[in-house]
Order: C-alpha cells, then structure tokens, then sequence
C-alpha cells in the first residue's frame, strides 16, 4: 500500500521547513507541466468522439474509456502526487487517497490496453466473426466491468490497511503477496498477451500483403504496403515500449517497497524517472492508440482546420 508514497517521497518528498531542493522544484514543475499534456490529449480525444459521428464506433468506444482514465490521471492522480510529497507530514491520508488513485488509474488503464488488443486482434486475425461478436452492448459490458474490477482490485488493500500508519507485521506481508498477485495478473499475463497478439497481427497483416502484391503489379501499391507495414511494426513495438517502461517498474518498485528489503540495486535517478515513465504513459497512450488511427487523423486534421480558420477570422 505504502509504494507510490515511499517512490514518491524518495523523489520529491520535503518534510522539513528548509527551502526547497532545486531538484523538487523542478520535478515538481515537470509532473504539473506533463499533467497539461496529458489533459489536452485525452481530451481531445473525448471531444472528438463526441464531436465527429464518423468517429463513434464500437473501435472508437473502447479508446475513449482509455481516455477517461487517462484523464483522470492527469486531473486527479497526478496533483495528488504533487500535493502528497510536500504534505504528507501534516496531511497522510492525503497520500493514502493518492496511491489509492494511483493504483485504481494503474490497474484501470492496463486493463483497457488489454480490452483494445483484444478487440483489434479479432478486428484483423477474425473480421468475419467481429460484429457478431464483439456488439456494442458487449464492448460497453466489458468496459463496465474494467472500472468495476480495477476499483475494487485497488480499493480491496484497505481490508488489511492500518488507519493508525503502525508497523504491524501482517500488513507488509499481505501488501507484498498483493503486489506478486499484481505482477503477475496485470503486468506479466497482459504483457504475454499483447505481444503475442501484435505479432499475430503482424503475421496476418504480412499474409495479407503477400496475398494483394500477388494480384498487383502497380509499383506504388506495392510500396505503400511495405510503408504501412513498416509504420505498423514501429506502431506496435511502441506500445510494447512504452507499456514496459512505463508499468514493470511501477510494479515492481512496488514490490520492493512492500517487502521491506532491497530486491533492485538502482541507481537514485532510475528511481526518480521511473515516476515520469508511469505518467507518460497517459500522453504516449493517445498518441499511439488513437491519433495513429486513420480516421482519427483525419478528423483531427478536419477540427485542426476548423480551428485555424475560425482563429484567423
């Protein structure tokens, strides 16, 4: 429970009344400045759903949830990092709710990359079957249950939580089990997942390549297939990327702390970007699963226009 509080206040915790370190003031300044980054994505992204009808499919339904909860991370997960590393002496409940949402956005937010893999690995590998399984009712169903099952996965620490903060010796041994329960469920399994699927993906999208430069000949056909190919793998191994650097060290840190013992020799500074990494993972998320898509690009570059005009009138 204590593990975003502990890798935050080795970051920028200050709990004393001396001035402020430089290196906190610019931390700090960083995490408000990513915090309106990630707020201007997501937000474009909901108000595009909500704006452009093109864009409301059952696709499109399942980023916008992702949004949401990214966010919500910006807006609410982020300043309550910010707030508990200089109040958490005279206010700790503060950075209780703070690792609470953390956590609750964490879990929420790995579940919905799970959901859009999912959906877009029976989009490509099963497009015969896709709209009759995966309806929107459905689609909506199973985002219901991804808020239901990441608030209740975070909340269900404070069973065994301690409201008088004492070292009591069951507490680190159920926070660890919960955290080996986390890193296996909604790092590892995920990860396996997803990788897999980008790679069938991949397989199928390279079969179906073959299949058209087979019936073609037209130089340029062929060469915008090997640059959508192209830009397809960079896509992939981006979200692949940023998925591991931003989660496995959150959840492992978390392990260690939860542990009580040193079971990772980092250096100060892995430990203090590593607090950036889960973060950008709000800002990396849109511009990866959402502005990558064609029909996004193109209704952003519509409202992009639309703004520009309106500006220069």
């Amino acid at each position: 429970m204590e593990e975003t509080t502990n890798a935050t206040n080795e970051t920028i915790q200050v709990c004393t009344t001396t001035p402020l370190p430089i290196t906190s003031i610019l931390i700090c300044a960083s995490l408000v400045v990513l915090a309106l980054f990630i707020l201007t994505a997501n937000f474009t992204v909901l108000v595009l759903v909500k704006r452009r009808i093109p864009l409301r499919t059952q696709s499109n339904i399942c980023l916008c949830s992702l949004a949401a909860s990214d966010f919500l991370a910006g807006l609410v997960a982020l300043p309550l990092t910010v707030a508990c590393s200089f109040l958490n002496c005279f206010m700790p409940q503060l950075c209780l709710a703070m690792d609470l949402c953390q956590r609750f956005l964490a879990i929420s937010t790995i579940i919905h990359l799970l959901v859009i893999t999912t959906e877009r690995y029976i989009t490509i590998v099963y497009p015969m079957v896709y709209s009759r399984i995966l309806t929107k009712s459905r689609i909506l169903t199973v985002l219901a249950y991804t808020w239901v099952i990441s608030l209740f996965t975070s909340l269900i620490q404070l069973s065994w939580y301690s409201p008088e903060w004492k070292e009591i010796s069951t507490i680190w041994n159920n926070d660890f089990i919960y955290d080996i329960f986390c890193v296996t469920a909604i790092v590892l399994i995920p990860l396996l997942f997803m990788t897999y699927a980008h790679v069938h993906i991949l397989l199928v999208a390279r079969q179906q390549t073959n299949a058209i430069k087979r019936q073609t000949n037209h130089l340029c056909t062929t060469a915008n297939l090997k640059t959508a190919k192209k830009n397809a793998q960079l896509v992939y191994a981006a979200m692949l990327g940023v998925f591991i650097t931003g989660w496995v060290p959150y959840f492992l840190l978390a392990m260690e702390a939860d542990s009580n013992y040193t079971l990772f020799v980092l250096p100060s500074w892995f430990r203090q970007i590593s607090l950036f990494f889960k973060f950008f993972t709000g800002l990396f998320n849109p511009l990866l699963y959402t502005f990558f898509k064609s029909d996004f690009k193109k209704e952003a570059s519509f409202l992009y226009r639309r703004l520009k005009n309106f500006c220069c009138i």
